[in-house]
């Protein structure tokens, strides 16, 4: 984690952790809150690590849902 930004094990990405969700969705491109799927989880309204990875799972990095098609993506990105 630098500056709230981490970069994914693999190197495919990088994604903000600790912004609020809702802040960044006035800026727009992002799905209204109260639409994202419950599994989804902002913790203090806030992205994290939970917000698209399962905590505790077995599988470390195991994803909350599919992202076949990019569909865990789309649930917070409409763009």
């Amino acid at each position: 984690d630098r500056n709230g930004i981490v970069l994914h094990a693999d190197g495919s990405s990088t994604h903000p952790i600790g912004a609020s969700y809702i802040d960044a969705a006035k800026s727009g491109g992002y799905r209204p809150i109260q639409m994202i799927s419950k599994k989804i989880l902002f913790p203090d309204g806030k992205l994290s690590c939970v917000s698209s990875h399962q905590g505790y799972a077995k599988e470390h990095g195991k994803l909350v849902t599919s992202n076949v098609g990019s569909a865990l993506c789309y649930e917070c990105h409409d763009i």
